[in-house]
């Protein structure tokens, strides 16, 4: 204990009572986390709100979706799609000579 600053009992009790003393003291003044916990819910307010606009906006995204796949599906009932046959000759150009 040479390098300590305090070397009697009295000394150490003292210290210790002045350590206890500054926490009471700083637990009194404490607000009582007023503070964060109004942070926490303004955030948790913040964060619930952009949930329900997304939502919002994905189920308006979805309604959309169904509503064109609905009239597309509409316009495609009227139609046959048929491929038609080639029919055109291939014509060779003469002049073109394969080199092999």
């Amino acid at each position: 204990m040479n390098g300590f600053i305090f070397h009697t009992p009295t000394q150490i009790v003292i210290l210790v009572l002045v350590l206890v003393a500054g926490w009471l003291f700083g637990l009194a003044s404490h607000p009582g986390g007023r503070r964060w916990k109004q942070r926490y819910r303004d955030l948790e307010l913040k964060t619930r709100r952009y949930h329900e606009e997304r939502d919002a906006e994905l189920a308006a995204r979805d309604r959309e979706i169904a509503e064109l796949r609905a009239q597309r599906d509409a316009a495609m009932e009227g139609t046959v799609q048929t491929r038609r046959p080639v029919t055109d000759p291939v014509i060779v150009d003469p002049t073109i000579r394969e080199e092999r």
